[in-house]
């Protein structure tokens, strides 16, 4: 499938999730811009763009638009991703 594809060869940048959740749903660019009220250039920008600073009101209105949650996690800075960082459920806190 298209998405698979696409989605193995990118990082798991939210960029990339963007993408892999628009093809998914069978979305186009200017029907998730229609739904987030954007400009379809605007959501090609986004996509293409792996190292965009998101804000919190854009991730939650494409996540909306998509149907979709978000999630987020506090590691330790130059471990971007290492999923090993993450405190654990039980962490005493």
């Amino acid at each position: 499938m298209q998405v698979e594809r696409y989605v193995s060869r990118t990082s798991h940048t939210i960029a990339a999730q963007v993408v892999y959740f628009r093809l998914h749903r069978k979305m186009t660019q200017a029907q998730l811009a229609e739904a987030c009220g954007v400009s379809q250039p605007d959501i090609a920008r986004l996509e293409r763009q792996p190292d965009h600073k998101w804000t919190m009101p854009t991730l939650l209105m494409i996540a909306g638009a998509l149907d979709m949650a978000v999630s987020a996690n506090v590691i330790q800075k130059g471990l971007r991703g290492a999923s090993d960082d993450v405190l654990p459920a039980d962490a005493p806190g």
